[in-house]
């Protein structure tokens, strides 16, 4: 799989096969959950392509945290409930990030630089300085005011 880049730049990624799928499912049988670390060792398939052979598996394998187990008759239905929900979940934690991006790079194209306050303040705290308007008692710096 390769990853085209709106810069026009390429990010390999790794290519599976069918019967790659198919492998990675018989392997599975039987075993349960099984973390990636653990396939890694027995199968010498790295976790950057065991989530690409899930994702290619139409719903056969399972991911979570957890790790990874094939799903068949024998997985209980609350294990696969609970993978799809937490597949769910994050992508829609991904979506709400990619729309925030979304919204504050249209409302940069549409101000000129320098025409918008900063989200945040930009002064930075220093070790031991003491907490001020911009700083919490922590040194975190807070929201800035307009």
């Amino acid at each position: 799989m390769i990853q085209k880049l709106e810069l026009g730049l390429t990010i390999p990624g790794p290519e599976v096969s069918p019967e790659e799928v198919a492998s990675m499912c018989e392997f599975l049988r039987g075993k349960g959950w099984i973390r990636a670390v653990a396939i890694e060792v027995q199968t010498q398939v790295n976790d950057r392509k065991m989530r690409v052979l899930a994702e290619h598996s139409k719903g056969r394998i399972l991911s979570g945290q957890k790790g990874y187990r094939l799903f068949d008759r024998t997985t209980p239905l609350e294990e696969a409930d609970h993978a799809a929900s937490w597949l769910e979940s994050q992508g829609s934690k991904m979506i709400r990030r990619g729309a925030a991006i979304r919204r504050l790079y249209h409302r940069y194209a549409r101000e000129p630089l320098g025409s918008l306050p900063m989200p945040f303040s930009h002064r930075e705290a220093t070790v031991g300085q003491p907490a001020s308007a911009d700083h919490g008692a922590s040194g975190e710096i807070t929201r800035a005011q307009d």
